[in-house]
């Protein structure tokens, strides 16, 4: 196929800056938990502040674990699925497209699966 080894390379590079900007989103993920955490303990509320500390703990956390999962399965998904057909060009189909929306939709089921998990950790422990 003309030009492929070059769309190859464009579509690798591509892939390795959209990998970056995964450790930007994570990082940004964590900035807002702190900044909440921060917000709510320094009203002076002792409860709210150990009921945000579990809440965003467990948001984050599972934002994180099922929003990688999420890429993976589909990525794997994808690559099972389409592979052989897209001539090569499953890097772009499914590492940039099927991996970033599952990537999305996990780490957004994922971070409310959390927040639910912390908030009946914050019940169990201070709500005997």
């Amino acid at each position: 196929m003309p030009g492929f080894e070059e769309h190859y390379a464009k579509v690798s590079r591509y892939a390795r800056w959209l990998r970056a900007g995964g450790y930007v989103g994570i990082a940004l993920d964590v900035g807002q938990s702190g900044i909440k955490i921060h917000e709510a303990c320094t009203i002076g509320r002792e409860d709210e502040c150990a009921r945000t500390k579990y809440r965003e703990g467990g948001r984050l956390a599972g934002s994180v674990f099922f929003g990688g999962a999420g890429a993976w399965a589909a990525y794997g998904t994808c690559n099972l699925l389409l592979g052989p057909e897209t001539l090569g060009t499953s890097l772009l189909w499914c590492g940039i497209v099927f991996a970033g929306a599952g990537g999305y939709m996990g780490s957004q089921h994922g971070g409310q699966w959390g927040q639910r998990r912390g908030d009946a950790v914050y019940e169990y422990i201070y709500r005997k």
